[in-house]
């Protein structure tokens, strides 16, 4: 080896475990990323002339590691077709901490070594809180599946910092600790390993999940809304969600559109946001939020909601709509109040935003955001499964069968 070609060795290899974390992010697999390393290192090797020498070595590594990294996912057929679960994937495998030391930051920058430290993991499966849509708004504009449970199931004491006593169950109803995850199964999985009473209340009660209604997307009664005046869904969420009503006639499944007998969905999104602020003002000090009149007549609304929706659950199995009126967007950093978001068919407030939502979390239904397609752009778009209040599954169920129906949520493009 040449002087030359032992300088281009060592600087190469700086950068040898940055790189295998790069792979290892794309492949999910730390013996894979071994092998992608070492395939990396020699590709470079072998095109060394084509680098000119300059400061961009790295950048012109990691172009040569993620092609090395595409080709194996490529020819790598245990990689193709849809999985219904990540215990599915044998290839899966941790990244050891003792290896990330190599990587991190000096101490003297504590933050940098957390966030090299945390940022290394892969999340297939991650839990989070719905209060207004943060777990199903989200999924829809990532293309994978978030589930609201039923309102009370999932405990929220472990979303407290440490020594902070949660808040009261009764001020509960509004918000859901529910788990974000690729596939519908996967949902299923946690919600039954973190749903159940906790403290006292296991003492004396226990929790089953109930199975779902039906297993074949056949054998569903499907009521849908897909657009109402007061949050016009856009052109580019419109189509799939059509396509999506046309692909279950296809299956045979019984279709019933329209809102449940007593629903009004205006009057019910205005007493969703009454009761986000109520939520909000039972979880902290402050002035008074709404006379005593005022708050009685809105739990009698969420209250009617909810016998409404059961009833029209004796009707149909599921029920879906939007999860929003749009695809994932820009950020408008300017205050909230003047934040708009622009569509195909103009500019739209934030505001309008958690309207289609709020129909599960009012009542406390469950809920799925599950993706169906994509617009002509390439952005996910998703739909939002209703079930029975406390039969999760169904909707969980219902979700999963979806994916036989559209095809499933695919890559997204490279």
């Amino acid at each position: 080896m040449t002087q030359e070609g032992s300088a281009f060795a060592e600087r190469a290899g700086r950068y040898r475990r940055e790189l295998h974390v790069h792979c290892y992010r794309m492949l999910g697999s730390f013996t894979d990323a071994e092998d992608l390393v070492q395939e990396t290192l020699l590709r470079a090797w072998h095109h060394r002339d084509g680098f000119d020498g300059g400061p961009d070595l790295r950048a012109w590594l990691y172009r040569i590691a993620t092609n090395a990294c595409l080709d194996a996912i490529r020819r790598d057929a245990r990689r193709a077709g849809l999985l219904r679960s990540f215990a599915d994937v044998p290839w899966l495998q941790p990244y050891p901490d003792r290896l990330l030391d190599e990587i991190a930051p000096a101490e003297s920058e504590p933050d940098a070594v957390v966030v090299a430290r945390q940022t290394i993991e892969l999340t297939f499966l991650e839990y989070g809180t719905d209060l207004v849509g943060s777990i199903r708004i989200p999924a829809a504009f990532c293309g994978v599946y978030g589930l609201r449970p039923s309102a009370g199931i999932v405990p929220l004491a472990g979303f407290s910092p440490p020594g902070v006593p949660p808040g009261p169950d009764e001020a509960a109803y509004m918000t859901s600790a529910g788990p974000l995850a690729r596939s519908a199964g996967d949902l299923r999985t946690a919600l039954g390993v973190t749903a159940g009473p906790d403290g006292q209340a296991a003492k004396a009660c226990s929790w089953t999940l109930p199975p779902s209604r039906h297993t074949r997307a056949a054998d569903f009664r499907v009521g849908f809304v897909l657009d109402h005046p007061a949050a016009p869904v856009s052109a580019e969420v419109a189509g799939p969600l059509s396509d999506l009503v046309d692909a279950l006639a296809r299956t045979g499944a019984t279709l019933v559109e329209g809102w449940p007998d007593g629903v009004d969905p205006v009057r019910e999104a205005e007493s969703f946001g009454f009761h986000v602020g109520l939520f909000l003002a039972s979880q902290g000090p402050g002035g008074e939020f709404a006379p005593f009149s005022a708050i009685v007549e809105q739990q009698n609304r969420r209250t009617a909601a909810r016998a409404a929706w059961n009833a029209h659950f004796g009707d149909v199995d599921v029920f879906l709509c939007p999860v929003t009126f749009t695809p994932a967007f820009p950020h408008d950093p300017r205050p909230f109040e003047e934040r708009m978001i622009v569509t195909p068919e103009g500019e739209r407030p934030y505001g309008d935003l958690p309207f289609w939502i709020s129909h599960a979390s009012l009542p406390g239904l469950p809920a799925v955001a599950a993706p169906i397609g994509r617009t002509p752009g390439g952005l996910p778009v998703g739909v939002q499964v209703v079930g029975p209040l406390y039969e999760d599954d169904t909707a969980i169920t219902f979700a999963e069968l979806l994916a036989d129906v559209t095809g499933g949520p695919g890559r997204p493009p490279i």
